[in-house]
């Protein structure tokens, strides 16, 4: 049924427009717009408020009442209206703004289809408000060659803004970095070093020499067009003698396997500065692989170390992680999913489940890695596909009555790599988001009781939305409604789970990453 009065609690979007309908219907408009300009803030790329706002706004005192409102849904709001009367290039300043200043809210898809149209339009834009709405993008990925399909699509998105903005400003040489930038993020490759070109002509004797060398050398590095890129950052250092220069050398030299050389430049870098952990790390593998004899990579190897420095891999030692509790959380798919990921408490997986599971999951002490381990178990199962099995098999396997038995080392750390192991299991079971039984089931068990157990459905949860595009709002979202209740109750182990899933998000608010790392004492 649908509400029909106020609450102090939020609303969905869904019951803010039935508020919008059962208002506007008893003719109280300017609380209709309250809640419809809410339901555009939840969901600005629906569809549902759109015909309501249109007709709201056509009452000149409800526009004014929006200019005096600085809610992010009244800014949106006006940007929509100017949009529909004619007035692009205001509307496209105020969604600029928001995509800077909210770049999680969900106006990307504004911003770009108005660009294109600016652009088809030849109208003029302030090319520095374009150039900050791509700023949150340039964090995606950092320090990786290969981006994940949501930090891809996410660049994408923005393309048609930075390329806009090139067009207004070709001189800049700002501009232009920042488009090669989101053009290599996005796969453009070719595009990506293009822009480059324009910033070497730009900025040849000026202050930029430095910066426009190494952007060109990371668009070359990802060409793999690599005796190119060594060039660009021999010129870079030359330019101004910054130590990270020949660091950037050496992973030139590690992607194209040449692993003596990469380890000579490494020593040239040690001897102007002292080492980071991550180098460390780094010095470590590629010595291990010069060892090995191993051939040149087909895939950047050091992405894998700076997903484990950031922490992707970290398997956070829980302290309460039982079977029972486990349990619990199953029980509250009794409220929000569909009938058949409804568990009795006793089921059993298919021994082709439990065996597959077990094989992921165990592991040698004597090598157990906890920096690397999440990354290693969803490699593995990722090569060794899933059995066919459905969202119930799966969450009975994450509630398996004799997980705490079935580990040569039964512990919290045992138990909690089996829970990892089915709900990654779940998440490779099906492809695809939407309508999804792995939706349904991730959904509502992130809305369990507060365990270690939820750690495992945290951590799974934001691996799906890096490789999900079309999931990565709806689970971010989802995480960051946690962080109020974390903050207040949760264990450390929990809290620096958290924080790890939404920091590797696109566009998680960068002051919500911080209070979790201030709330994190543990």
């Amino acid at each position: 049924m649908a509400p029909s009065q106020d609450t102090d609690d939020e609303l969905s979007y869904e019951d803010e427009i039935a508020l919008v309908n059962e208002l506007t219907s008893a003719g109280v408009r300017f609380h209709a717009l309250t809640h419809c300009i809410t339901a555009l803030a939840l969901e600005p790329n629906r569809q549902e408020w759109r015909a309501h706002l249109a007709d709201l706004l056509a009452d000149e005192k409800l526009r004014r009442a929006l200019e005096e409102d600085t809610f992010l849904g009244a800014h949106a709001a006006r940007a929509y209206w100017l949009h529909r009367n004619g007035k692009l290039g205001e509307a496209i300043e105020i969604v600029a703004q928001l995509q800077h200043g909210a770049p999680h809210a969900g106006f990307a898809p504004w911003l770009a289809r108005w660009c294109e149209e600016a652009a088809a339009g030849k109208l003029r834009v302030d090319p520095t408000l374009l150039v900050q709405a791509c700023m949150p993008a340039m964090s995606l990925g950092l320090g990786r060659m290969t981006f994940l399909p949501a930090e891809q699509a996410a660049a994408e998105e923005l393309v048609p803004v930075i390329l806009l903005a090139r067009s207004q400003a070709p001189g800049d040489v700002r501009t232009a970095l920042v488009a090669s930038a989101i053009l290599r993020r996005a796969g453009r490759l070719d595009d990506a070093l293009d822009a480059t070109a324009a910033v070497e002509t730009s900025a040849r004797g000026g202050k930029f020499v430095a910066m426009a060398e190494a952007t060109r050398g990371f668009v070359l590095r990802a060409l793999r067009r690599f005796d190119e890129a060594l060039t660009c950052f021999d010129r870079a250092f030359e330019a101004e003698g910054d130590p990270v220069h020949r660091l950037e050398q050496f992973r030139v030299l590690v992607d194209a396997g040449r692993w003596n050389d990469a380890l000579a430049r490494l020593e040239v870098y040690r001897g102007l500065t002292e080492l980071e952990a991550e180098e460390e790390i780094a010095f470590e593998l590629v010595t291990a692989l010069e060892s090995a004899g191993a051939p040149p990579p087909v895939e950047p190897p050091l992405d894998l170390v700076r997903r484990r420095i950031l922490g992707h891999g970290l398997l956070v030692q829980m302290g309460d992680v039982m079977g029972n509790s486990a349990r619990r959380i199953g029980a509250s798919l009794r409220d929000g999913a569909t009938a058949n990921t409804v568990v009795d408490k006793e089921a059993l997986p298919s021994p082709e489940l439990d065996e597959w599971i077990t094989s992921i999951s165990e592991y040698d002490e004597r090598e157990f890695e906890p920096s690397s381990d999440f990354l290693d178990l969803w490699s593995a199962a990722s090569m060794l596909r899933p059995p066919a099995e459905n969202a119930h098999a799966w969450v009975s396997a994450f509630l398996h009555p004799r997980m705490p038995n079935t580990r040569m080392t039964p512990g919290p750390i045992a138990i909690h790599r089996w829970q990892v192991v089915a709900m990654i299991g779940l998440a490779l079971s099906e492809t695809g988001w939407a309508g999804t039984e792995k939706r349904t089931v991730l959904l509502a068990l992130l809305r369990g009781p507060m365990d270690g157990s939820l750690g495992a459905v945290i951590r799974v949860a934001a691996e799906v939305a890096l490789h999900e595009p079309l999931a990565t709002k709806e689970i971010r979202d989802r995480l960051l409604e946690l962080v109020e209740l974390f903050e207040a109750e949760a264990s450390g182990a929990l809290l620096r789970t958290l924080r790890i899933a939404l920091d590797m998000l696109p566009f998680t608010p960068r002051d919500v990453i911080e209070r979790l790392a201030d709330a994190d004492v543990d």
